[in-house]
């Protein structure tokens, strides 16, 4: 709900600030007074195109301000999330300020915005009747949300299991899609990847077998010269040698030490000790002498182990710089080849459960269809019932209605495609609402439409234009009551009217009189809300009282005195 406005240096306002309360409030004025411009400062602050026309004669820049109060989860505060702009004490605060020199910048809740997301957040909070612009029901994309808000929670079901079945059979046809598209590449490498796992396979490859190649070929290419050294270490310790032997040597060390240590005991550790080194000498010869004969110059096993150690290095060059990495290639390639395979029967899985979604979705649209069409003769009679009590005799609101004949062409809001046609004048063929030229017949369409339906999806304050065109009388009089009710409506909230019919005027809670007066010998914009006798004076202006005027004085006190009783019921 539009809280205040603040205007400064904008077309002929100086310096303005303006107080909104909910409910019904009217703007009125002599033509000409600056409504218009009122109306143009709050649309330029919803992001509407600037003029730098607007700036004044004198002034470089520009600024206005729009404050709303914004319902916490309402259609307003999610636009606002979706900028990443939080709410302020439950406010939104658009402001605009445009400049000679640097063109036109744009805040939300002070931090810096574009036009665009001026606009985007704007559409949430004010909806305008009466001129060609900002008219949401304009659009026939939002004709179907209004059948649906006035079918109310039979509507809201209905739509709420056709759009799942939608986003499901959208979600499995993007599948499908992803699977068909990896589905042809995987083929093409199929033989590919077959190819590599099986010459992986075959060669029975184990991590650490590299390794144990590159010591056996070391040996084996030293084989002669291992074995003569082994035997010869072997002859040295067993007394092989002419020279005698170690083991030798040592039993004598032995022999000469043992009667010595009965003499003195500290000899007796040398001569144990040499004891053992005997031991080991003998195991130690034993042991070179059977690895002696166990190491052999075999060429053909050399050379078994120098093509296997080629099949290794080839297979590295192909899959990776280890063994490790060869086989986790393997890995990935047979993964890969399973996928193809899993793939077919996913696709098939797939397909069946799109054949049944889309005969579930096909019922759900019907049952959909079939609802609004229900909701849409009611809205369109009630409607035209409310047109004609609006001063259009001959006003008659009708539908033009199509339904796709198949799933492919459906949308995420049901087979349906709709759009309102309205009848203003005798004689005339149904035109769409955004080809009625004036102004008037728009904003009392718009109106009836609004009155009738009670989105509860409403833009929460409706500004109204042109409204009382070619009007008077009682009419005028049925036209401030629907905009009253409409403004007291639990889904209306805030309705602002720019008017010149003072039965209009007196019907409204709030009334702001917005005149021109001369300041410096210029002409300067100024507004004020009116109260009591301003207010009855006002509308005595109103009904064409020029000075003191008894009985338009009279007049505008009994209009009050109606006004004041209608919003009192």
């Amino acid at each position: 709900m539009l809280a205040s406005l603040w205007v400064n240096g904008y077309a002929l306002i100086d310096a303005l600030t303006l107080q909104f309360g909910p409910g019904f409030t009217v703007l009125t004025g002599e033509t000409g007074a600056g409504k218009s411009i009122l109306v143009g400062a709050l649309q330029l602050a919803l992001g509407e195109r600037a003029d730098l026309a607007a700036l004044g004669d004198s002034d470089t820049t520009a600024e206005v301000a729009a404050e709303f109060e914004v319902a916490p989860g309402g259609v307003a505060a999610a636009a606002l999330a979706e900028l990443d702009i939080p709410l302020e004490d439950g406010k939104a605060v658009l402001s605009r300020r445009l400049s000679r020199d640097s063109g036109s910048s744009c805040r939300i809740n002070g931090r810096p915005a574009t036009v665009a997301m001026l606009r985007q957040v704007g559409a949430c909070l004010v909806d305008f009747h009466g001129q060609h612009e900002h008219q949401s029901l304009l659009r026939p994309t939002r004709h179907l949300d209004l059948v649906d808000a006035f079918g109310g929670r039979p509507i809201a079901s209905a739509r709420a299991e056709y759009r799942a079945l939608f986003d499901e059979r959208r979600a499995v046809i993007e599948r499908l899609e992803a699977l068909s598209r990896d589905d042809r590449e995987a083929r093409r490498r199929v033989d590919l990847l077959r190819h590599q796992v099986t010459e992986i396979d075959q060669t029975g490859l184990s991590p650490d077998e590299e390794e144990r190649l590159l010591a056996d070929r070391k040996v084996m290419a030293n084989a002669a010269r291992l074995s003569e050294g082994a035997a010869g270490a072997a002859g040295l310790l067993s007394g092989d040698d002419p020279d005698r032997g170690a083991r030798e040597l040592l039993v004598e060390a032995v022999k000469l030490l043992t009667p010595l240590a009965d003499a003195d005991r500290e000899l007796r550790p040398f001569a144990e000790e040499l004891e053992g080194a005997v031991i080991i000498a003998e195991e130690a010869a034993r042991a070179l002498r059977d690895y002696s004969a166990t190491v052999e110059s075999d060429p053909l096993r050399l050379q078994a182990v120098e093509d296997r150690l080629a099949l290794l290095h080839d297979l590295k060059r192909k899959y990776g710089d280890t063994i490790a990495e060869v086989l986790a290639y393997r890995d990935r390639a047979a993964a890969e080849l399973g996928s193809v395979e899993h793939a077919d029967e996913e696709i098939a899985g797939l397909k069946a459960r799109l054949d049944s979604l889309e005969a579930e979705l096909e019922l759900s649209a019907g049952r959909l269809t079939n609802l609004r069409k229900g909701a849409v003769g009611k809205l369109t009679n009630e409607a035209s019932a409310r047109l004609r009590r609006l001063g259009m005799a001959e006003g008659l609101l009708a539908a033009e209605h199509e339904v796709a004949p198949n799933v492919g062409g459906f949308s995420p809001r049901g087979a349906d495609k709709l759009q309102f046609l309205v009848v203003t004048n005798p004689g005339q063929v149904p035109l769409p609402l955004a080809k009625i030229a004036s102004g008037g017949e728009i904003a009392r369409t718009m109106l009836a439409l609004r009155a009738v339906a009670a989105l509860e999806d409403a833009v929460p304050t409706m500004v109204f234009d042109e409204i009382d065109a070619d009007i008077g009388g009682r009419t005028s009089t049925q036209v401030g009551e629907e905009l009253l009710r409409l403004a007291e409506s639990a889904t209306g909230g805030q309705v602002i009217c720019i008017t010149h019919s003072p039965r209009i005027a007196a019907l409204a809670h709030h009334q702001i009189a917005v005149s021109k007066e001369l300041r410096d010998g210029r002409a300067v914009v100024t507004a004020d809300e009116v109260t009591g006798a301003e207010r009855e004076g006002e509308i005595a202006r109103m009904l064409g009282a020029d000075g003191p005027d008894e009985a338009a004085a009279q007049h505008a006190e009994v209009l009050a005195r109606q006004g004041a009783k209608a919003r009192r019921g």
